[in-house]
């Protein structure tokens, strides 16, 4: 893996950390509830109501936007406040995993595609886990 390569992923995972907190809402809104019940008939492993009292206190995955500029690319992730952060790399450093845990993934099964020059060339995302925490996956194809 290239320094540039790394300085890029170093600046995702501090847009992680300091997105701003909005504070999770007191009732789970439209779209997280059918997120939490799409991850829980895919995960097949509890009951809805367990998932959705959990998801009462997780995070939330709110957008992902992937912008292209002469040379670089830009991955912005938006968040409901600030989950706990585990990363691995992949593929010799081809791929990074980004794992969001205590987080609701209101983007489950996107995939965006970087249409640049930037060492960003798509991101994924994922419902990894519902039980025992909501596990949001990202992964960056490098």
């Amino acid at each position: 893996m290239t320094q540039y390569s790394r300085l890029c992923i170093a600046a995702v995972l501090l847009s992680c950390l300091a997105a701003q907190a909005w504070g999770a809402p007191a009732q789970l809104d439209a779209r997280t509830q059918w997120a939490v019940e799409t991850a829980t008939r895919q995960q097949g492993a509890e009951t809805l109501d367990a998932a959705l009292l959990r998801a009462a206190g997780a995070e939330s995955l709110l957008s992902l936007t992937l912008g292209d500029q002469p040379g670089a690319s830009a991955l912005t992730v938006r968040l409901s406040g600030l989950p706990t952060c585990n990363t691995f790399s992949l593929g010799d450093g081809r791929r990074v995993v980004i794992d969001l845990r205590n987080t609701v993934n209101l983007h489950h099964g996107v995939h965006l595609r970087a249409e640049g020059e930037g060492v960003l060339r798509g991101v994924r995302t994922s419902i990894f886990s519902t039980d025992p925490e909501f596990v949001s996956r990202l992964v960056l194809d490098l």
